[in-house]
């Protein structure tokens, strides 16, 4: 079953980019669906993608671990494209598999 209208990524970033310290060598990894159905939006475009570009700023690198099938990003609430476009890159890590072949790559 899915829920909807309970994630809001927004929130959790701007929260997460206010409280932490960047030292500008970090490699952030972010474990997400990457689905912001409750964060606000301006002009179609979610503000999470806004303050996770904010992040990928101040960081080496962003990698976002997506525990969902390819085949479900971007789709109703899912923000892939948008944090891609931002800066991070995401991997779909569903597996142990998937999660040790993402590691060797890093």
């Amino acid at each position: 079953m899915m829920l909807h209208g309970t994630s809001n990524m927004y929130t959790a970033f701007k929260e997460f980019k206010e409280k932490v310290v960047f030292p500008p060598r970090s490699h952030l990894i972010i474990l997400s669906d990457c689905r912001d159905w409750a964060g606000p939006r301006e002009g179609g475009v979610p503000l999470s993608a806004m303050v996770l570009e904010e992040i990928c700023q101040r960081c080496r690198k962003v990698l976002i671990l997506n525990p969902e099938d390819k085949n479900k990003w971007d789709v109703v609430d899912s923000c892939v494209s948008y944090y891609i476009d931002a800066g991070a890159s995401v991997r779909e890590v569903r597996s142990l598999r998937q999660l040790a072949e993402t590691i060797e790559k890093i």
